[in-house]
């Protein structure tokens, strides 16, 4: 597999023995960028790409796949020389996806008597 590229599982069609998967192709370009495809793989191998499209940053691709889906195919690719070729959009992701935990404000409590409560 190469270090570049990252298959993202969209999904799978088919009944129980004759499953098709469907993937999204995306490959980092040396000269920046990224290329997108389509590949729908059947049950006995026969694969059907899209054409291949090309994206100048990572944010445009986020309408075709979602950034938890890329972070994940990322983290499980099976390479490490692909993991330090993809370590910049990993932070990326990773900050992306990481949400600041809220602190609650305390609510200040009053103390009341019951003359106060009952009329």
């Amino acid at each position: 597999m190469n270090p570049r590229e990252v298959w993202v599982k969209l999904g799978e069609g088919g009944l129980h023995a004759h499953k098709t998967n469907v993937y999204a192709v995306i490959r980092k370009l040396k000269r920046g960028g990224y290329s997108f495809r389509l590949v729908e793989r059947g049950f006995n191998g026969y694969m059907v790409s899209t054409r291949t499209e090309r994206y100048e940053s990572l944010e445009a691709l986020f309408k075709e796949v979602s950034p938890e889906d890329l972070y994940r195919a990322i983290q499980n690719h099976p390479d490490q020389e692909a993991r330090e070729v993809w370590a910049e959009e990993l932070e990326f992701l990773k900050g992306l996806l990481e949400k600041p935990a809220e602190k609650k404000a305390a609510t200040p409590t009053r103390q009341t008597t019951l003359a106060e409560v009952i009329p």
